[in-house]
C-alpha cells in the first residue's frame, strides 16, 4: 500500500487549518499532503511514523513535518480518547518576501530543515505547545499571529527524525516505492518478512532494492523490522505480565538470543531490566 495523498482544506475565513481533534484515525492511516504540519498530542501514547522514522509519542508530543513527509499515528489501544491539535500551513502564509527577512531567517531555516520531520522537547516544546492547544480558540487573524510566534519559538530548536537519506527520495518515482515498503512493513514486522518479498512487492531484484532500501532510510531492512519489534517488546514489558520468551514470539524474533541482543544493541539493557528499570520509575511492584 503507498502513502495516500490527503487534501486540506481550511475554512474560508483562514489561510489554514487549525483544528482541535479528540481521537486519532485508525487504523493505520501512512498519508502525506503538500502542506506543514504541526502536531501536538495533548494526551495520548503510541507510535508515530515520520518518513523512516519509528518512535513513541506520549503526552505533549510536538512535532513539525514539511511537504510531502509520509506520516502516521498508531495509539497503543484501539480507538481511545487522544486530544490533539493539528496545524496545517502552507509557507504561503509568511509570504516569501517576509521569509527573506534577517528577523526571519530563522524561521526559514526551520521550515527547510522540517523536510525530515523535526521534534521539540524542553521547555520550549512546553511553552510553544500551550500556545498551540489554544489556538484552535482564537479567531483568525489572532491564529496567525500566534502560529508565526510559535515557529519563531521553535527556530533553532528540533531534533530530526527521519534519517538524512529520506530527503532523497522524496521524488514521485521512489516515493510510491519507499512508502509501499514502509506501509508494509509497518502492518506485517511481527511476520517472517524477507527482503525478496519486499524486492518483488515493488518490482525490483533482490540485490537493488538491498541498496535502495539502505540508500532511502539510512539502514538495512532488518534493522528497520527489529526497530519495530524492539518498540513493540518494551510495550509489552510495559503494559503486559509476558515474560521475555512469550514476548520474543510475539514480537517475531523466534530466536530468543537475537531477541536479547537486539533489545540490548538499541536500548542499552537487557529486556528484564528494561522492565525492573521502568517499573521503579513508575513505582510498581513487580
Amino acid at each position: 500500500m503507498k502513502a495516500a495523498p490527503k487534501e486540506i482544506h481550511h475554512p474560508p475565513t483562514a489561510s489554514f487549518l487549525c483544528e482541535k481533534r479528540l481521537a486519532i484515525k485508525t487504523p493505520f492511516f501512512w498519508h502525506y499532503h503538500p502542506q506543514f504540519e504541526l502536531a501536538l498530542i495533548i494526551h495520548g501514547r503510541g507510535k508515530r511514523f515520520i518518513a523512516d522514522h519509528i518512535g513513541d509519542y506520549r503526552d505533549g508530543d510536538l512535532v513539525l513535518m514539511g511537504p510531502n513527509v509520509p506520516h502516521a499515528y498508531c495509539p497503543d489501544l484501539p480507538d481511545p480518547p487522544q486530544p490533539h491539535v493539528i496545524v496545517q500551513f502552507d509557507q504561503a502564509i509568511a509570504g516569501q518576501a517576509m521569509l527573506r527577512l534577517p528577523e526571519m531567517r530563522s524561521v526559514s531555516d526551520l521550515l527547510s530543515r522540517s523536510s525530515r520531520g523535526l521534534v521539540f522537547t524542553g521547555k520550549a516544546s512546553q511553552q510553544a505547545a500551550k500556545q498551540i492547544a489554544i489556538m484552535p480558540d482564537m479567531s483568525p487573524g489572532e491564529r496567525l499571529i500566534a502560529l508565526l510566534s510559535t515557529l519563531l519559538h521553535l527556530a533553532e530548536r528540533g531534533t530530526p527524525l527521519a534519517s538524512p537519506g529520506f530527503e532523497s527520495v522524496l521524488k514521485p518515482a521512489l516515493h510510491r516505492k519507499i512508502d509501499a515498503v514502509c506501509a508494509h512493513i509497518s502492518r506485517n514486522f511481527v511476520s517472517d518478512i524477507t527482503q525478496r518479498q519486499m524486492a518483488d512487492l515493488v518490482g525490483m531484484g533482490p540485490q537493488a532494492f538491498s541498496r535502495f532500501f539502505k540508500r532511502a532510510t539510512g539502514k538495512t531492512m532488518t534493522a528497520y523490522v527489529n526497530e519495530l519489534r524492539v518498540g513493540l517488546a518494551c510495550r509489552l514489558l510495559l503494559e503486559t505480565d509476558l515474560n521475555a520468551l512469550q514476548i520474543c514470539h510475539r514480537t517475531g524474533f523466534n530466536n530468543f538470543s537475537n531477541f536479547v541482543r537486539q533489545f540490548r544493541k538499541r536500548k542499552k539493557l537487557t529486556p528484564a531490566e528494561f522492565r525492573r528499570k521502568h517499573a521503579v520509575e513508575l513505582g510498581i511492584g513487580r
